[in-house]
């Protein structure tokens, strides 16, 4: 048996794909009566304990910590010469909210399911470290992992059009009182979707959940305007600083 973890309940147990008192004892013969249906579940069920083992989750977690320390020594390059940022830097990594983030990082790649989803995590972890205008001082970065193990491709595509569409216009009015700053500039963002060829449904919908992680804001329209209009998407500080970390990585 290989053991697992649940954040809940402590450790779990998997059926081991080749041990016949696990995988073949508990699935084999679901898996036979399905061989009627066409439906090759055997193999699948396979797959995803052999994902699951502890060979394969060393192997990601290994992975993870060797980018993190290749991303922090250019990090540690940007900071050579200057004295304070460099102890900046020591007083971030051992600080406990850097070594909390750590650990989240490590559990999402565990959990996740690809190699491009761990570098995203390492990504936000050295990014992190990098004084940055986008990044809120009071934000945690322990949730912005949590919250980007959970977007999706399309998601993150649609924050970069909302970026390509407004970054530069938060840049140029940081803290403006104009409620209506972004409604009127709403056609920008109307010719990025166009440009990337998006639906506009799907793009809306995937706005919705950007609004829910804290990485967009959807913008009211002015009571006055009374024509067809498109709903009215931006970035937050937050979204930006995302992809912030993920271009840097790139």
């Amino acid at each position: 048996m290989s053991a697992g973890f649940d954040e809940k309940d402590g450790p779990l147990t998997y059926p081991d794909p080749d041990d016949d008192r696990g995988l073949g004892g508990e699935f084999a013969n679901t898996a036979l009566e399905l061989v009627s249906l066409g439906v090759p579940l055997f193999g699948a069920i396979k797959f995803v304990y052999s994902h699951l083992s502890i060979a394969q989750q060393n192997a990601r977690l290994r992975t993870l910590f060797k980018d993190l320390t290749a991303s922090l020594k250019k990090v540690e390059v940007k900071q050579r010469g200057d004295a304070r940022g460099i102890q900046d830097l020591r007083e971030k990594l051992e600080s406990t909210s850097f070594k909390e983030a750590l650990i989240v990082a490590a559990e999402q790649t565990v959990r996740a399911s690809n190699q491009e989803q761990v570098g995203r995590f390492v990504a936000v972890l050295a990014g992190s470290l990098t004084p940055s205008q986008w990044h809120p001082p009071n934000d945690n970065v322990s949730d912005l992992i949590r919250d980007l193990s959970r977007l999706t491709e399309y998601d993150i595509k649609c924050l970069q059009v909302l970026s390509l569409a407004f970054k530069g216009l938060l840049l140029q009015h940081l803290g403006s009182p104009n409620p209506f700053l972004f409604t009127t500039n709403n056609e920008t963002l109307d010719r990025e979707v166009s440009k990337h060829a998006l639906d506009r449904e799907d793009f809306d919908a995937a706005c919705g959940r950007l609004v829910g992680f804290g990485l967009a804001i959807e913008e009211p329209w002015p009571t006055t305007r009374t024509q067809p209009h498109s709903r009215c998407f931006r970035p937050t500080r937050r979204g930006i600083f995302l992809l912030d970390c993920l271009s840097d990585s790139a």
